[in-house]
């Protein structure tokens, strides 16, 4: 058995007799993981690939285009984990940040959505112990 090649596919719901099914969407076909160890920033790229049957959406484009993934699902097996969206490498506060660039909070074994504008390109994750992501990803 051979394994599929990755890619990213279109985050969209399940259709049953022409109805979103609410809760319910496609699976990623884009699925990374992480592990992180305790106290050390990871960085992460977020994954970028062939668009298979083209569309009309900002980050994609005709078939066998280039498109980047703007939904990812994080999901830790610890935590929390602090992530990183504005190209700083992520660091656990420890005093008050309002300058509007703080980490977010990725609580633990709770799947986190997060959409990411078009220029984000980078991430970077960190926790206070060792945890293993799950990052899926959608365009």
């Amino acid at each position: 058995m051979t394994a599929n090649t990755p890619v990213v596919n279109k985050y969209a719901p399940i259709l049953r007799n022409g109805v979103a099914t609410a809760g319910l969407i496609q699976s990623a076909q884009w699925v990374d993981n992480l592990v992180l160890v305790a106290g050390a920033a990871k960085s992460y790229t977020r994954p970028a690939g062939t668009n298979p049957a083209g569309g009309a959406v900002t980050s994609s484009g005709p078939a066998g285009s280039i498109v980047h993934a703007t939904i990812l699902r994080i999901t830790a097996t610890g935590g929390p984990v602090w992530v990183d969206t504005n190209g700083n490498t992520a660091a656990v506060p420890v005093a008050d940040n309002t300058s509007g660039n703080g980490p977010v909070c990725i609580p633990a074994g709770l799947p986190y959505f997060m959409a990411l504008p078009l220029s984000t390109q980078n991430l970077s994750f960190i926790a206070d112990a060792p945890v293993a992501l799950s990052i899926e990803a959608w365009w």
